[in-house]
């Protein structure tokens, strides 16, 4: 697992390898609403590595799992889906 940041501080705030060249990149947040700058990082991260498959999910203080085309989001409460894709 690793906390990913370039010089311009571009972040994510783990990434962890699920198989060669297959990251889960998460970010965490603490805001009960999700907004699209919560994806910022991700999309950055997806785009600068494009011979990486990157999975993309928001970890945040709702309590809802929401659908969303820039990644999957998941309430602080509830990461079975996050866990279970790490394996």
């Amino acid at each position: 697992m690793f906390f990913l940041r370039d010089k311009t501080g571009h972040e994510v705030d783990a990434l962890v390898q699920t198989a060669p060249g297959a990251y889960a990149a998460v970010e965490i947040k603490s805001g009960e609403t999700v907004s699209g700058e919560f994806f910022k990082g991700l999309d950055f991260w997806r785009a600068a590595l494009p011979r990486k498959t990157i999975r993309p999910w928001v970890v945040y203080g709702g309590d809802t799992a929401q659908p969303r085309e820039r990644g999957h989001v998941l309430p602080w409460n509830a990461l079975a889906p996050l866990l279970d894709s790490l394996r």
